[in-house]
């Protein structure tokens, strides 16, 4: 069976948390869930008149110096509206981006990457990575989001094991 792998960063540590999840022919394309306060599901499918601003500006708005520290050199820095928009056209051709919403203030805090990677055979492997807005640290999100993403995963019968590893930077 394939490995699914999520991958994230917080501030100044670096955490490498692996969940591998096996599953059998085409991934899925509908990742909606929901958690308590999270609302997750494809950035295309939020619309202005929900969240009060257009997604380049929600790219824009989280996307910041810090947030983007640890990430791949060509993604890191402040993004333009411009920057916002290319990097949105290039994750469209390469992955299945969601938006995370905190539910309660219909405010975009933060994303999630898909990237799936064929292998021989039917299985697959599908990488998530995961970025918050810097106003959305330490409150639990990204452990509400993973733990959500988890129980969706069981939910659609996708078998998973679990590795992690914490490196101090």
């Amino acid at each position: 069976m394939a490995p699914f792998e999520i991958i994230f960063y917080k501030e100044k540590i670096d955490i490498d948390l692996k969940l591998i999840f096996s599953y059998r022919t085409t991934m899925h394309k509908n990742y909606n869930f929901t958690t308590d306060r999270l609302e997750v599901k494809g950035w295309h499918s939020w619309g202005v008149e929900e969240l009060g601003e257009t997604l380049p500006s929600i790219i824009k708005r989280t996307l910041t110096a810090a947030v983007t520290h640890n990430l791949p050199p060509i993604w890191q820095g402040e993004y333009t509206l411009q920057r916002a928009t290319n990097w949105i056209e290039e994750l469209d051709r390469e992955a299945t981006p969601l938006l995370v919403v905190d539910s309660d203030l219909s405010t975009a805090i933060g994303l999630v990457i898909l990237f799936e990677i064929e292998q021989k055979g039917d299985d697959s492997h599908l990488r998530l990575g995961y970025l918050f807005s810097e106003t959305s640290w330490g409150k639990g999100y990204a452990t509400e989001l993973v733990a959500g993403f988890v129980t969706w995963c069981k939910e659609h019968s996708i078998a998973s094991t679990a590795h992690t590893k914490y490196t101090l930077v």
